[in-house]
């Protein structure tokens, strides 16, 4: 069972990979926003009790919904998201193009209540080639994707509103398609992380540098054990600081956090609703002797489609020892 490290809550979104969209038939925003069946609409109803709860920094616990108010074209590609509020709708108006095979190769993310340009996405055949994002008219931000013949990642690089590159990610693979080299290099050309596999030893190394090029964190795996850790300082949230591992055969995942002199300081345990969900059951937070130090327990309605219509959520945490309803929601799903 390979790790996956985990990016810290801080860490924009526009740095995590990205999803073909139109080129995968079964993988559609649709799917990626938690839904299965022919959606074409939701409108999502939030109700929080006033309930003082924080969540430890890192993982979160208690979900967001993933689209509050969405339109999704029939083949589950997401055209409007966004909210209501008080002064009307907040949120985006999305404009598709597609090509002779009907796969997108090309979608326009507008502002919903001026009509401005936010985001201008290129697809190719594996999926996204060039993202720019633009703010009042003028590019704040661009990166690019290259794929092997095989359709996996294999480069990225992201530019400032200048036009100079700020980082480069490079990635390889063996013939069966398993990582084992994956690379980013900071604006100065140094190298800010890197992760190692060699599936003949299945051993993993992963280690991130500061801009002078000194060792901030690193660790070594082997046969899904981890046989060395380190950090220069014992600053939590840090990148490569918690380990996520795939979900098992009971439908949950756990992340570890780790700390000097092999030290264990965090357990996540996510608990799904059935496998391949995008609904939590549960989510626990245990410090390193095992102690439940932050929870969050789901409860869902849900229709036909299996998708959830209601969901109420409870809490626990040092401050509330007891479960105490923390949020409840509803969902109008309509479908083509």
């Amino acid at each position: 069972m390979r790790s996956s490290k985990w990016i810290p809550a801080a860490v924009s979104s526009l740095y995590l990979v990205v999803t073909s969209l139109g080129q995968d038939r079964v993988k559609t925003d649709a799917r990626d926003d938690g839904f299965s069946g022919p959606i074409e609409s939701v409108i999502s109803t939030i109700l929080l009790h006033g309930i003082h709860w924080r969540q430890p920094d890192g993982v979160a616990l208690v979900w967001p919904i993933s689209c509050r108010e969405c339109d999704y074209d029939p083949d589950g590609a997401r055209v409007r998201s966004g909210y209501m509020n008080a002064n009307g709708f907040q949120g985006d108006n999305i404009l598709l193009d597609r090509d002779g095979n009907g796969h997108v190769s090309d979608r326009r993310i507008l502002d919903a209540s001026t009509g401005d340009l936010k985001v201008h996405e290129v697809f190719g055949t594996f999926g996204m080639t060039e993202q720019t994002y633009c703010d009042q008219g003028k590019v704040s931000f661009r990166r690019t994707l290259s794929y092997d013949p095989f359709g996996r990642i294999s480069e990225t690089a992201s530019f400032d509103s200048r036009g100079q590159q700020t980082e480069h990610a490079h990635s390889t693979y063996t013939d069966k398609g398993i990582l084992t080299e994956d690379s980013t290099w900071g604006s100065n050309g140094q190298l800010e992380w890197q992760t190692l596999f060699d599936p003949e030893k299945n051993t993993e190394s992963f280690t991130t540098f500061d801009d002078a090029g000194i060792m901030k964190l690193a660790w070594t795996r082997k046969d899904d054990n981890t046989i060395s850790f380190w950090q220069r300082s014992d600053e939590e949230n840090q990148y490569g600081g918690c380990l996520s591992y795939a979900e098992d055969k009971n439908c949950a995942r756990e992340t570890h956090c780790l700390a000097n002199n092999d030290r264990v300081r965090a357990v996540i345990r996510e608990q799904f609703i059935e496998p391949g969900s995008h609904d939590l059951k549960s989510a626990e937070w245990r410090d390193g002797d095992g102690k439940l130090m932050y929870a969050a327990y789901y409860e869902y309605e849900r229709d036909s489609q299996r998708n959830w219509t209601r969901r109420s959520i409870w809490v626990v945490s040092p401050e509330l020892q007891e479960h105490t309803l923390y949020e409840e929601d509803t969902r109008i799903l309509v479908y083509w």
